[in-house]
């Protein structure tokens, strides 16, 4: 009978080790990112006992008592509540966050994503420690990030408090447009350049063409600058429409050799040709690449060169030692970035066969010559910017952190990094949301949100808690009810021996 004794203790002591299992749960049941465990009871060994079996129908067996067998950690999807913080982050799928202690960088896993970024730009989570991520080193034109190592989520805070991201001038102008007009410049002698040879800065405006318009461009300080297009009708050929054209700078601000004369601010002239429906077919552009004592001279106007997207680009100087080298895209992109036909200069014009064409690829939107809608610009964009300053943050689901400035401008700045492991139930809770990887874990393995094994994130949202109180109750119950029938068999026992031994008596 004293063993009965002893088996029911180990039952009340089994499951009070899961009621503390059930209690933790309910305990963090608003914890964020907190994940349910589940317990499981496994029975002790077993003494045999003498009896009439004989060993081949079975054997016989008392067993002595229960004890806590594992207790497992429930990894499955806890709920995701928005927040008004762009640095809560939850994670929807597989995966953990990565976190450094910046002190002996002993390193933690969390699913809690409510970070906050530290007087000195660190990214952290509410124990001090370190979000993981990979920095943004270069963006391709596609979009495509090319991210540095795995380091700690910092911004770049200068000396003034402030982050900033440096101006950068244009490098593309796109100005598509609809020419409506008669020829209201001429000059007989160049049809095709009577815009440039009537050009004369030392009036305002320099030209009064049949349509003209202004847009602003950055240079390489980020100082924003005019860009003076002038559009004028040349006349039509067996129904083919050929307009020209001049962009100019502001003549004040000039830093080229035509500086402080009457071409000054020049800085392209060409020509576009139509089709009878209105639809660009055919471009030329010149650059002046003369010493600037008379911009007239057709001979000193060669075909522009075109950048490596297939525009034609011309380089604004100014008198504050700043430049802009330009691709202005009027809807035509190259896919060869050669000329094709024309002569060697502007000079050797003196029919539409006579200019170079571009071997380019029409745009969608492309500018166009529509009779009776009268002259007017479709779309205007530039890619350059002035100095800016952040103003706020946000992540993508792919876990990119994006920067938006005070002009108007946003850059990605970091990636977010998720860790996948081989076995999670081998993760070790160290309390505070924070796991810490084990042998029995298994190889780990960073990912992209995304990626792999990983999942995505959201920002402005936590994920929470995955207990679920109605079944933890249930179980306290079954739980409660267990040890009181393992306490009965205790005080059963103890009455059994209180009456052994009073038979003696």
């Amino acid at each position: 009978m004293l063993s009965s004794l002893y088996i029911g203790a180990t039952g009340m002591k089994t499951h009070a080790s899961g009621m503390q299992v059930l209690s933790n749960d309910i305990a963090n049941v608003n914890t964020v990112g907190y994940k349910d465990a589940d317990y499981r009871f496994a029975n002790l060994f077993s003494t045999e006992v003498a009896s009439q079996s004989n060993g081949v129908t079975g054997y016989s067996q008392l067993g002595m008592g229960a004890s806590l067998h594992d207790i497992k950690t429930k990894f499955t999807q806890g709920a995701v509540l928005p927040t008004n913080q762009a640095t809560d982050i939850a994670i929807a799928g597989k995966g953990f966050f990565k976190v450094v202690d910046s002190q002996d960088n002993s390193e933690f896993y969390t699913r809690a994503g409510n970070f906050i970024f530290d007087y000195q730009g660190v990214l952290r989570d509410p124990n001090g420690l370190a979000v993981q991520g990979k920095p943004v080193t270069a963006v391709a034109t596609d979009g495509t990030l090319t991210l540095g190592a795995t380091s700690d989520i910092a911004l770049d805070i200068g000396t003034d408090g402030n982050v900033s991201m440096p101006p950068s001038a244009t490098s593309n102008v796109s100005f598509f447009t609809n020419l409506d007009g008669d020829n209201e410049i001429e000059d007989a002698a160049n049809p095709y350049f009577s815009l440039l040879t009537a050009y004369d800065a030392t009036n305002d405006p320099p030209l009064n063409p049949a349509y003209r318009d202004t847009m602003r461009v950055y240079d390489s300080n980020g100082v924003s600058r005019s860009l003076n297009l002038y559009f004028d009708k040349v006349g039509t050929e067996n129904g083919v429409t050929t307009w020209e054209y001049v962009i100019a700078g502001d003549p004040d601000v000039d830093g080229s050799n035509l500086a402080g004369g009457a071409g000054a601010g020049l800085l392209q002239s060409g020509t576009m040709s139509f089709n009878s429906s209105g639809q660009l077919i055919s471009q030329s552009a010149y650059n002046y690449t003369g010493d600037g004592s008379d911009h007239t001279a057709l001979d000193d106007w060669t075909p522009a060169s075109v950048n490596s997207d297939g525009i034609p680009s011309f380089t604004a100087s100014y008198s504050d030692g700043s430049s802009a080298t330009i691709g202005l895209n009027l809807g035509f992109q190259s896919s060869t970035g050669q000329w094709q036909g024309g002569t060697g200069s502007a000079a050797g014009v003196t029919s539409a066969s006579d200019l170079v064409s571009l071997n380019a690829t029409r745009a969608a939107n492309a500018s166009s010559s529509f009779p009776g809608q009268g002259s007017f610009a479709k779309f205007t964009d530039q890619d350059g910017y002035t100095e800016g300053f952040l103003q706020g943050i946000k992540f993508t689901q792919e876990g990119v952190m994006m920067g938006s400035f005070s002009n108007g401008e946003t850059a990605p700045l970091y990636q977010l990094t998720l860790y996948n492991f081989t076995s999670e139930d081998g993760l070790s809770r160290e309390g505070s949301n924070l796991y810490a990887a084990t042998p029995d874990a298994g190889e780990v393995t960073e990912n992209l949100p995304g990626e792999g094994a990983a999942g995505t994130v959201s920002d402005h949202s936590l994920e929470q808690s995955n207990v679920d109180l109605a079944r933890e109750f249930t179980q306290m119950i079954t739980t409660q009810r267990g040890f009181q029938a393992n306490s009965k068999v205790v005080t059963t026992s103890d009455e059994v021996l209180r009456t052994a031994l009073s038979m003696k008596r």
